[in-house]
C-alpha cells in the first residue's frame, strides 16, 4: 500500500508520516515504550517512539479530525504544557541545535527545508512560551511580532515559500532563527 501511494507520484505522498500503534499504547508516551510501524519521507520502518510523538499524540488528540472512528480525546490522555515544552526542547536539543556546528544537513537541503526550519523555529518559540501546538501559520503570525524587523519579511518569505508562492534563499536566515531559538531556550 505505501509503495503504491509513493509511486502514485500524487503532491505529498513522499512527505506522508505515520505510525501504526495500538490503542493502549496510544493513550500515553513511553520513553521505553515498543517499536511500531512507521512511516516517514517514503521509508517503512519499525522504530521506537521519541519524544516528538508527545507533540504528535497532542496534536492529534486536540486537532485530529475523525474520518471514521472514536474521537481521539477518548484515546488519548490531555498533554501537559511541561510536557510539550520538554519534548520541544528535547527536539531542538537532538536535532536542530547540533546544526549550528554542523549544518551540513540543512545546507544539503532545498530552500523549502530552509523555510521549514524557519517556520519550526516559530512554532517552537511558541510552544515554549504557551505549552501548547499551533499550526505553523499561527506560530509564524505571532514569531513575526514577537521577533519584529526583518524576522517579519523573513518569516513571511518562509511562509510563501511553503506554499510555493516564491523562491528564497533562505539557508542563513534560519541557521540565524536556530541560533537566536537556542538563546531564547535558555
Amino acid at each position: 500500500m505505501h509503495n503504491e501511494l509513493w509511486k502514485s507520484g500524487m503532491d505529498w505522498a513522499s512527505k506522508l508520516e505515520g505510525s501504526y500503534i495500538p490503542q493502549i499504547p496510544l493513550r500515553r508516551y513511553e520513553a521505553n515504550g515498543e517499536a511500531y510501524p512507521t512511516i516517514n519521507e517514503a521509508r517503512f520502518y519499525v522504530a521506537p517512539h521519541g519524544s516528538d510523538w508527545i507533540i504528535q499524540r497532542h496534536i492529534i488528540r486536540e486537532y485530529g479530525k475523525v474520518l471514521e472512528g472514536p474521537d481521539p480525546k477518548t484515546l488519548i490522555d490531555p498533554v501537559l504544557p511541561d510536557e510539550i515544552r520538554k519534548a520541544v526542547t528535547g527536539i531542538l536539543n537532538e536535532w536542530w541545535f547540533p546544526m549550528l556546528e554542523d549544518p551540513s544537513w540543512l545546507r544539503d537541503h532545498d530552500s523549502h527545508y530552509h523555510s521549514y526550519a524557519i517556520l519550526t523555529m516559530c512554532r517552537a518559540l511558541h510552544a515554549l512560551e504557551y505549552g501548547t501546538i499551533v499550526s505553523k501559520p499561527i506560530a509564524a503570525k505571532w514569531a513575526q511580532e514577537k521577533l519584529g524587523g526583518k524576522w517579519i519579511q523573513v518569516i513571511q518569505d518562509a511562509l510563501d515559500q511553503r506554499i510555493d508562492a516564491g523562491h528564497f534563499e533562505l539557508f542563513d536566515d534560519a541557521m540565524e532563527l536556530i541560533k537566536i531559538t537556542k538563546e531564547l531556550a535558555s
